[in-house]
């Protein structure tokens, strides 16, 4: 038996278990990210690009155990760092740069070593409110757009159920990785709504309009196109995270990962056996 064959034998026999799995995971990864909006103010964490602070570069001479204890030496609470190709970069909220710059050259680090730079929370707000209302917005002229095109509710449903699970089980795992997401994160987020439209249109497509071919056999038409483009886009993003060294790379090439990983457990374990599901009871209409 071949793998696709045990797919599909999966979907006929446990649609319905499929199906309570995968809205008990939503459930939970729902649960996280409102728990961190209620806890913290905010559905993830956002870089100083977006919340406005500093953003301060320095080489990895010094050991990330005497950072923190210097940043906690000039009463700086509020901060994180991380190390990328050879240098550590803080992220703060408030530091006194004359202070910092001070206690670095007392441990070896010069000044011309280290780079400081501040950022506006005016600016990243707008990013952040107008991403965030695009995204509504895209989310329900598509949703109109394609009940008008099929003139089936059960389409938009499962076009609307895949974009809530694929951003709120991404933003459940950036959480996870404590990943702070910043205006080119932001605009990652966005391919959400691509994976799950493109997947769902074809989905949508050859479960409603070829109806001379069973159901299995419209779904392997649909696992072709699905599949081999999210692999497409993991060959991509894992080189891009493994072999470059910027902290602009890693976040998008991580939240592509994230995406996609949602996607593909969202269109082969939820939206396929949802479509099986209707099919079931349309039979019996």
């Amino acid at each position: 038996m071949s793998l696709q064959d045990w797919y599909l034998r999966l979907i006929n026999s446990r649609y319905k278990e499929l199906i309570i799995v995968s809205l008990v995971i939503f459930l939970i990864a729902f649960g996280s990210v409102m728990y961190n909006y209620i806890v913290n103010g905010k559905f993830f964490e956002l870089s100083t690009e977006i919340t406005g602070g500093y953003l301060i570069i320095l080489p990895s001479k010094a050991s990330l155990q005497d950072l923190n204890a210097l940043l906690s030496k000039i009463n700086v609470s509020d901060y994180s760092i991380y190390e990328v190709g050879g240098n550590f970069y803080i992220e703060a909220r408030d530091i006194n740069s004359d202070l910092l710059i001070q206690e670095l050259n007392a441990i070896g680090i010069s000044e011309r070593e280290i780079s400081i730079q501040r950022f506006s929370s005016y600016v990243g707000g707008i990013i952040f409110n107008q991403l965030s209302l695009l995204l509504i917005i895209s989310t329900l002229i598509i949703s109109f757009l394609i009940w008008v095109r099929f003139r089936e509710r059960r389409s938009v449903i499962g076009i609307i159920s895949v974009i809530l699970w694929d951003m709120f089980i991404t933003l459940a795992l950036i959480n996870l990785v404590k990943l702070r997401v910043g205006p080119v994160g932001l605009v990652t987020l966005i391919g959400i709504l691509g994976f799950a439209i493109d997947n769902n249109i074809v989905l949508s497509t050859n479960v409603y309009q070829e109806k001379d071919l069973s159901f299995d056999d419209r779904i392997k038409m649909s696992l072709k196109v699905g599949l081999l483009m999210e692999l497409f886009v993991v060959l991509v993003v894992i080189p891009l995270y493994l072999l470059i060294d910027l902290p602009i790379i890693k976040e998008f090439s991580l939240i592509w990962l994230f995406i996609v990983l949602a996607d593909s457990y969202a269109y082969l374990f939820f939206n396929v056996p949802l479509y099986r599901y209707f099919e079931e009871i349309s039979k019996h209409q």
